[in-house]
């Protein structure tokens, strides 16, 4: 199979340099939006409502990374 190699010259190479970091911002925050699902789901399986606090900050967390 053919490799393919691209190289990126001036402006483009910013541009390029600038999405992998969003793309990377996005992805922390998906992680930690997950996070805060699995918290929460344990929350209710084993009613420890002091579990629920850490959900809500990976969840606010997860949503100020996405901005």
């Amino acid at each position: 199979m053919p490799e393919y190699h691209v190289h990126v010259h001036g402006a483009h190479e910013h541009e390029v340099e600038h999405e992998t970091q969003h793309g990377s911002g996005l992805a922390q925050s998906v992680t930690l939006l997950q996070i805060a699902i699995a918290l929460a789901s344990i929350t209710v399986l084993t009613c420890k409502k002091w579990l629920l606090v850490f959900a809500g900050a990976a969840a606010a967390g997860g949503c100020a990374l996405w901005a």
